[in-house]
């Protein structure tokens, strides 16, 4: 079946810093990680990217702040699917964090025909966590299909350890 192989091995939680705000993730072992800064502030962190061994495909966490989580924004983020002939295979909402919004976190998964020259057919997921303070935590998995199904479960172990650092 698809998705449903073992997450890869993780390593003790890590926390990183992305435009201030602090967060912590276990991330695979061997994995490699890519801090991009931002292009405003070359000082700041504006993504953190997990990347495997292999290097194939990575995970992204980035931040933005002033996000609502309202039908208009996850009209975008659909609209952003369908733009590259993609269609949204599946979405809900979870609840994450201690936000006592039990709807928090919404997942987007994803096929995409038209995802770049390289590699044209793409799957992903991401998964949007919305704070009460207007922060937005995006979490990012994109890759070609087979690396996409094989994958998925890592990717959801990484949503699972994602948490709020003081």
């Amino acid at each position: 079946m698809t998705g449903c192989s073992k997450p890869a091995a993780t390593s003790p939680a890590q926390v990183y810093t992305i435009y201030k705000h602090k967060v912590s993730l276990a991330p695979p072992q061997d994995w490699k990680v890519r801090q991009e800064p931002s292009p405003d502030n070359k000082e700041e962190v504006a993504a953190v990217v997990f990347e495997p061994p292999q290097g194939k495909w990575h995970l992204a966490v980035t931040i933005t702040e002033g996000v609502k989580q309202d039908q208009a924004f996850m009209d975008r983020l659909g609209n952003g699917i369908r733009a590259r002939k993609g269609t949204i295979v599946k979405q809900w909402y979870e609840h994450k964090l201690d936000d006592p919004d039990t709807k928090n976190a919404y997942f987007m998964e994803f096929d995409l025909q038209d995802a770049g020259p390289e590699n044209p057919h793409r799957k992903g997921m991401q998964v949007q966590i919305f704070t009460q303070k207007g922060v937005l935590y995006s979490l990012v998995f994109q890759a070609v299909p087979e690396v996409y199904d094989a994958n998925r479960s890592t990717f959801l172990a990484m949503v699972k350890s994602f948490q709020l650092a003081p």
